[in-house]
């Protein structure tokens, strides 16, 4: 029996806090589309919720404002505390354009969602506002490094699976799946656009790493604070090992470029990979407060 591979990617981690009504819809969409990407923790009241935000980290938050009555002034408080958490707040559909609006437009709200709805329309707003995208069916000949596998793998013998859903995939293991004459395989082909540097290199340093605490940068090409614009931030941390002091010529040009995280987001985002990029973003952001400038500066060119 081959060996199983043990090397599943970091999860994206949602906390839910919503009515019955709609649990199922939610439940159903998140584990159907994306039960590779995501851990899903569910908590039935504002109390449970805030102490398991206190005691465990979390990327998404999916809450009800008829649990969070009212709305605004529960994901505020949150916001405040965990201002790198996206937020989706399920609406009643009482409500009128102009209130809808003032809530979507809040700084703590990334999305709103009005019920009732259905999977498919949950599914276009985390694919809108969150960027997860369902997978797909790829010839084996199609697969490449990178990509994550969506579902068990199984040989054609063996009852233990080959490959478990949630591992990415690298070159020697494409070639593995190849020789067990695997024939497709559903992956999700641009989970690298949802990982964060230190989710890829898997340091270990997140929360201490000044690219994962640069909140004025989240958003940025998808990622969590400043996880994938890591290569214009100072003092970072690349293979472990901290890259302090060094100018915007020297990080960028001779470390950031031999670095596989950074290639793979040059390559996704089709040259919109770039410091004035990176700055416009963050003029542009929702966040209120700014750090202390943990920007290399670019050097002017005379």
């Amino acid at each position: 029996m081959a060996k199983k591979v043990l090397t599943p990617v970091t999860k994206k981690v949602f906390f839910m806090c919503v009515s019955e009504d709609v649990d199922h819809p939610i439940r159903w969409s998140l584990k159907n589309d994306f039960k590779s990407l995501i851990t899903l923790k569910a908590y039935k009241g504002v109390k449970d919720l805030k102490r398991a935000l206190e005691a465990d980290p979390c990327n998404y938050l999916i809450v009800d404002s008829l649990v969070f009555d009212p709305i605004l002034k529960h994901t505020e408080e949150i916001f405040a505390k965990y201002p790198f958490l996206k937020i989706l707040v399920v609406l009643p559909p009482e409500l009128t354009a102009v209130e809808v609006k003032s809530i979507k437009e809040s700084a703590s709200v990334t999305d709103v969602i009005i019920r009732p709805f259905t999977p498919e329309s949950l599914y276009a707003v985390l694919y809108d506002s969150f960027g997860f995208k369902k997978p797909k069916e790829v010839n084996i000949f199609g697969l490449k490094k990178g990509m994550v596998v969506a579902d068990n793998i199984f040989s054609q013998s063996g009852s233990e699976p080959l490959v478990e859903c949630g591992v990415v995939l690298d070159d020697a293991l494409i070639e593995t799946l190849k020789k067990h004459n695997i024939k497709k395989v559903n992956v999700h082909d641009d989970m690298t656009k949802l990982l964060n540097c230190w989710e890829y290199q898997k340091c270990g340093f997140s929360g201490q790493c000044p690219a994962s605490i640069f909140v004025d940068a989240d958003g940025y090409l998808g990622g969590v604070c400043a996880g994938r614009g890591c290569m214009f931030v100072k003092d970072t941390i690349l293979n472990n090992e901290l890259i302090k002091g060094k100018n915007f010529v020297e990080k960028v040009t001779l470390m950031c470029s031999k670095c596989e995280f950074c290639k793979i987001v040059a390559t996704d985002s089709k040259g919109a990979v770039s410091h004035s990029n990176f700055v416009e973003h963050i003029k542009n952001n929702k966040a209120d407060k700014r750090n202390e400038n943990p920007l290399i500066e670019k050097p002017k060119i005379n």
